[in-house]
């Protein structure tokens, strides 16, 4: 068994992550008992989530497949637009001195818009990582009551991992 220790980075284009990829980076330098998973969360928009359905049965298999067909593109299409972010974290991460070997980046589609926190929170039991790492951003006091953070979705829901928050 192996006694690495598991980090999960949560992933988007926000100067939030790049924060706490170098913050990591730093912890990490020339230490080779982590691994450290990249995580980049895809939002599935909601008009590919679900359709109507029907209740002829041909009628409703085919619209399921074609829904399915339309996901899978969606998803491709999405992992192939966010592979530059989340490689460039990956590069700043070794350019840290962490060791390639040692960095995962993944890709996660949620059909829950607003849930991104327990899909990292998810995903990171699934990998049993021990530490989620968020960045996050401020904003000014009036832009700041409109925008949903991750960060104190993870701290309430994170339970049995421990949670950074870098700002």
């Amino acid at each position: 068994m192996s006694n690495k220790q598991k980090i999960l980075i949560a992933v988007d284009y926000s100067d939030a992550t790049d924060r706490a990829i170098d913050y990591v980076g730093h912890l990490l330098c020339d230490r080779n008992n982590f691994d450290v998973h990249l995580l980049h969360v895809l939002k599935m928009p909601p008009q590919l989530m679900e359709w109507g359905g029907s209740e002829d049965p041909i009628f409703e298999r085919q619209g399921s497949e074609l829904q399915e067909r339309e996901q899978h593109e969606w998803i491709h299409n999405a992992e192939r637009a966010a592979q530059p972010i989340v490689d460039r974290a990956g590069e700043k991460l070794t350019a840290c001195g962490v060791p390639e070997e040692m960095v995962h980046l993944h890709f996660v589609a949620t059909t829950d818009r607003e849930d991104v926190a327990a899909t990292c929170l998810d995903y990171a039991r699934r990998q049993h990582c021990d530490t989620v790492v968020v960045g996050r951003g401020s904003f000014p006091w009036y832009t700041d009551l409109f925008h949903h953070h991750t960060a104190p979705d993870l701290i309430r829901d994170g339970k049995g991992l421990a949670i950074w928050v870098v700002e």
